[in-house]
């Protein structure tokens, strides 16, 4: 019996049914492709072989839902490695380019070594040549030579400062030039300075403010334009001279424009110290003191000549204007000034003039007053006497009354003006008086006023009315008769008082006046 094959078009719809088909009881190979579809068949037509397939199916699937998630793992682990591989690739390949880079760097630093390795190669290649024919040597970087350095030409350094680090430097030249280069006017100082650590530098040369070469301490550094001095130093030397063909004995101070002018210490003639003017000795100070003044002059002025010269601006009487000092040691131990000799003024007025003298010796520890010389009198002050081997005569007084002294008589020289004085004066009151009568006019009889100086004072009491200077007949000190220039008198008070400033304490002041 031929198989009747089922198609779609057999069969009717819902024609299959699980009931009526037992469990696989048709298969595969029972239908066409495609013959048997969803119409055809009941709800539950082969429910279980359609759960059995899907079962499988599902089963199949989650296997390959399992596989393709592991796939999925390994390709996520793939995708990891591969982006871990990327990362690690980007970054060698950054630090590639940095290699790169550096390499580059280091071809460009090799090259440019290369290079000066070159130029050096060539500078010795050229210095060999240079030093094989005669030329210039250059180095265009720094050298340093280990060893001795000869040069046989002239050593020329171009540059802002030279440092030499030795001990000693050795120079063959005659001369050193400072600031070889200048020319003008100089506008900074120029010298040598030695340093001196903390003690401050000593600066020798020319300084433009000075307008000349000092010896002084400064700390300003070399490098500066100007030399701050902070103070002048003392030179010491064995010899100054010139050019004048002096010899090296005879220290010469003086003028570069005229050196027959100056001062010369001649250790060939008693160590003397000369001064010359114009070629001559004019004075000399040689061993203890000894000191010459000379003058070759042959006409009749005075010469030599020492003037001690006060300029005061506002001259006035009893100024002292000059002194000598005699002056020595005492057991002290101690110098001491024993003697001196002043000039005084008296008068300052132009015209009028007056000068005098003063003696003032040591006694006793104090200075005392011993003389005063004026142009028409000679004193010897506070109780001085004079003591004399032979005669003394004087031309005004003593000589007209026929008065001749002795040794022997012990008569000092201030009794004998007082004496003097006194029989002069009673010469006059006669001589007065008998021109008074003579006259008609009425007589006036002396008077004596006797005062001792005491402390500083120069005024002192006449003893009576006096209305005239013409009653002030003979004014004395210890008994010198004082010029009637030499006080003024005070009608007043009937006073007079002196143009000096003080008259000495224990000075006796006898006043001769009329009544």
């Amino acid at each position: 019996m031929a198989l009747t094959r089922v198609t779609s078009q057999v069969l009717d719809a819902n024609a299959v049914s699980s009931i009526k088909l037992a469990n696989g009881a048709v298969t595969a190979r029972n239908f066409a492709n495609l013959s048997v579809e969803l119409r055809h068949m009941a709800p539950d037509a082969n429910v279980a072989s359609v759960h059995a397939d899907l079962s499988t199916n599902v089963n199949l699937l989650q296997t390959n839902v399992n596989t393709t998630t592991a796939n999925i793992n390994i390709v996520q682990t793939n995708v990891n490695a591969a982006e871990s591989n990327a990362a690690s690739a980007t970054a060698n390949s950054i630090q590639n380019a940095a290699n790169v880079v550096t390499l580059l760097a280091n071809v460009v630093q090799l090259s440019a070594n290369i290079d000066v390795i070159q130029d050096n190669v060539n500078i010795v290649h050229a210095n060999a040549n240079g030093i094989t024919d005669d030329a210039d040597v250059i180095f265009n970087v720094n050298k340093t030579f280990s060893q001795n350095v000869t040069i046989q030409g002239n050593l020329i350094v171009v540059g802002s400062q030279v440092d030499l680090g030795v001990g000693t430097a050795t120079i063959d030249d005659n001369f050193i030039v400072v600031s070889a280069n200048l020319t003008g006017t100089p506008a900074t100082d120029s010298g040598i300075i030695v340093t001196r650590g903390s003690e401050g530098n000593v600066f020798i040369g020319d300084h433009i403010a000075e307008d000349g070469i000092v010896f002084a301490l400064s700390q300003s550094p070399h490098d500066n334009a100007t030399i701050s001095i902070q103070e002048y130093l003392d030179v010491h030397a064995n010899a100054f001279h010139t050019s004048s063909g002096m010899n090296f004995s005879r220290v010469h101070f003086g003028h570069k424009d005229d050196e027959s002018t100056g001062i010369i210490v001649d250790t060939t003639s008693n160590n003397e110290t000369k001064f010359i003017s114009s070629g001559s000795e004019v004075a000399s100070i040689g061993p203890n003191g000894l000191t010459t003044i000379i003058s070759t002059d042959a006409g009749s002025t005075a010469g030599p000549e020492l003037i001690l010269y006060r300029n005061s601006a506002s001259p006035a009487p009893g100024d002292y204007i000059g002194q000598i000092q005699f002056k020595g040691r005492q057991d002290g131990p101690g110098d001491e000034i024993y003697a001196k000799v002043t000039g005084k003024i008296s008068d300052e007025t132009n015209g009028t003039e007056d000068g005098l003298i003063e003696t003032a010796i040591k006694g006793d520890g104090s200075f005392t007053i011993v003389s005063r010389q004026k142009a028409d009198d000679l004193q010897l002050l506070n109780g001085v006497g004079l003591d004399s081997a032979g005669r003394i005569q004087s031309a005004s007084t003593v000589s007209a009354l026929g008065v001749d002294l002795l040794s022997n008589d012990y008569v000092t020289y201030t009794r004998l003006n007082a004496n003097v004085n006194v029989l002069q004066d009673n010469v006059n009151i006669v001589q007065d008086n008998v021109a008074i009568i003579t006259g008609g006019g009425t007589l006036r009889v002396p008077f004596t006023n006797v005062n001792t100086a005491v402390g500083t004072s120069n005024v002192f009491f006449v003893g009576q009315d006096t209305a005239d200077d013409a009653n002030i007949v003979v004014v004395t000190l210890d008994g010198i008769t004082q010029g009637n220039t030499e006080f003024v008198m005070n009608h007043s008070n009937n006073t007079i008082q002196f143009k000096d400033e003080s008259i000495p304490s224990g000075t006796v002041v006898t006043i001769f006046s009329l009544v």
